[in-house]
């Protein structure tokens, strides 16, 4: 009878695959917009077109990888002495293992880094990703002992001393999620706020709209790293089924947040600006939160007699109306 552990893993590959046509279906729709022959192409929109094609690759290795093992482990292999568990003990150091972790964490690094970009971006200052990027450091120097140590001969990602430093890696990894996620989520709710009680109903739903929110967030990221976390330390048999979502969410996610940039509905650097911009006008008393400017549209039926002078009085027609 399978254990517990191969069965999730099994699970894992088919969510995997699931989560790749999601994340194919969102690359292709951003090319679709990135490469339009009218658009006229920036460095940022050069930038996002090797981002998203480094997570489309690097997705696809990961997702590749699991499913050759799987099939070596659970086909070709069905009658390793001692089952798929034994078979996974002896193997699981193997060149394509440590080349699909490789991919793993490469990944998890580039969906991090552009946290930290959007938070620099939402918060339009330097400082507020000062300790973001100190923790992405630290995930990066753990990430590469991991490596090592689940590439090592009877190196195990989920035992021995290498699932202790990938526990380490995640744990800096997840609160670098944390961290990042709060403060984004924070500032967009923040800022919701403010566009809610300056300009009521008419609110730019855009920036302030739930789903909005989530995505800039990259919520469901933080959500399936911080799943794994709790599992993978706990030492559950369920730990490599969420795997599978943290490793596509870190390609999905930052890929959501790359379509709403260029499609120019995400939250750029001048949002906040004109924010203020409309709040500091509001206290000012320019315009009232819920008021319009009253315009006057007067049609002129007639031209004016020759010597008309401006001081004279001016008879107000019938069809005069505010608008």
């Amino acid at each position: 009878m399978p254990s517990l552990f191969q069965s999730a893993f099994y699970l894992g590959n088919l969510v995997n695959a699931v989560l790749y046509g999601i994340e194919v279906m969102l690359f292709f729709s951003t090319m679709r917009v990135l490469l339009q022959a009218k658009r006229q192409r920036t460095r940022s929109d050069v930038f996002f077109i090797f981002f998203s094609c480094a997570l489309l690759f690097l997705s696809a290795v990961n997702l590749a990888v699991d499913e050759a093992f799987g099939q070596e482990m659970w086909i070709l292999n069905y009658d390793y002495p001692g089952g798929p568990d034994a078979y996974l003990g002896e193997y699981a150091s193997v060149w394509y293992e440590t080349m699909g972790t490789t991919a793993s964490i490469s990944l998890n690094l580039l969906a991090d880094g552009l946290m930290i970009y959007r938070c620099y971006v939402v918060w339009n200052a330097a400082y507020i990703a000062m300790v973001p990027c100190l923790l992405w450091i630290s995930s990066l120097g753990l990430g590469i002992t991991s490596l090592y140590l689940s590439g090592s001969p009877n190196g195990n990602y989920f035992a021995g001393l290498a699932s202790r430093i990938v526990l380490c890696y995640n744990v800096t990894s997840v609160s670098l999620n944390i961290i990042a996620t709060c403060l984004i989520c924070g500032r967009l709710l923040h800022h919701a706020r403010i566009i809610r009680k300056q300009l009521g109903d008419d609110a730019p739903r855009i920036y302030t709209h739930a789903v909005s929110i989530i995505i800039e967030s990259a919520l469901p990221y933080s959500i399936s790293s911080i799943v794994f976390l709790i599992t993978y330390g706990a030492n559950s048999e369920l730990s490599s089924l969420f795997l599978a979502f943290f490793a596509m969410f870190t390609a999905i996610s930052p890929q959501m947040i790359i379509m709403r940039v260029v499609t120019g509905r995400a939250w750029s650097k001048t949002t906040a600006t004109e924010i203020t911009t409309v709040q500091f006008a509001n206290a000012n008393g320019s315009t009232s939160s819920n008021e319009r400017v009253p315009t006057v549209d007067v049609v002129i039926q007639e031209e004016p007699k020759v010597g008309y002078s401006i001081n004279e009085p001016i008879a107000i027609p019938k069809d005069f109306r505010m608008v």
